[in-house]
């Protein structure tokens, strides 16, 4: 049982990481809405990549812009 208590913290960081990262997936998915900024409707032209690999997405008017880190992932296929 003590065992148990002392792997606790790093379990429950572990949890929160999983989460976070599913959140954070579903929201630059809802973000990229299918390649077409849900803001204005233009399509999203890519402007950057940072040293991660996520591309900089902007809209065609210029006005909104996103980070994409799956989008690669995506390309590579």
């Amino acid at each position: 049982m003590n065992k148990f208590i002392a792997m606790l913290p790093g379990i429950i960081i572990l949890i929160i990481m999983i989460i976070g990262s599913i959140w954070n997936y579903f929201d630059e998915k809802k973000s990229y809405n299918k390649g077409i900024c849900p803001d204005c409707g233009g399509p999203w032209k890519s402007f950057d990549m940072d040293s991660s690999g996520a591309v900089g997405l902007i809209c065609a008017n210029g006005k909104h812009y996103t980070w994409i880190s799956w989008l690669r992932l995506i390309k590579e296929r």
